[in-house]
């Protein structure tokens, strides 16, 4: 099976960005503190009347608009959803995402390589994904959001905007 590392494209133009998140490190939600998230939780964006709303982010939170979240929610049925609203006050612009909570699993192949505890060449243990069709690993430096390729395929038939990605390995 092939896998794909999710990120933002960094080739997008004026992308709204998260307000109060930029000098945060990653915030992440497990399924466990589900309940102690708000129904519907609203985040302040900033941009201009030219900033495009991504369809992925990927930091400081898994946010996902509505054709991501359907394509997700076809493949892998473990992943939970929150709604959650992004305002642009100044612009007068809203726009309804999903925060998503992904399970972080520990699949990193004893191929994987490293610099400095840093994660130079990610390998995959297939073995260790319970056929999952999205995926978080992350180590105390590094984290990665992965899909399987058919996840994958299956985005960009429906033009998914403002993501790039990376083959990744498996054994």
């Amino acid at each position: 099976m092939k896998y794909l590392a999710i990120r933002p494209c960094q080739k997008v133009k004026h992308p709204i960005q998260i307000d109060n998140f930029h000098a945060m490190t990653r915030i992440r939600f497990t399924t466990a503190e589900i309940d102690q998230i708000n129904r519907v939780t609203t985040l302040y964006v900033r941009g201009s009347p030219d900033s495009i709303f991504l369809d992925i982010y990927t930091w400081p939170l898994y946010l996902v608009s509505e054709k991501v979240k359907e394509v997700i929610e076809a493949y892998e049925h473990r992943v939970i959803f929150k709604p959650v609203i992004l305002a642009n006050i100044e612009h007068r612009i809203q726009k309804r995402y999903h925060l998503m909570m992904v399970d972080q699993i520990d699949a990193i192949a004893k191929e994987t390589t490293y610099r400095l505890d840093k994660i130079t060449k990610l390998v995959i243990d297939e073995s260790k994904t319970e056929g999952r069709g999205i995926f978080e690993i992350s180590t105390s430096k590094d984290h990665y959001l992965i899909v399987k390729l058919n996840v994958m395929e299956s985005m960009l038939r429906r033009d998914v905007q403002g993501l790039d990605w990376e083959e990744i390995e498996s054994t």
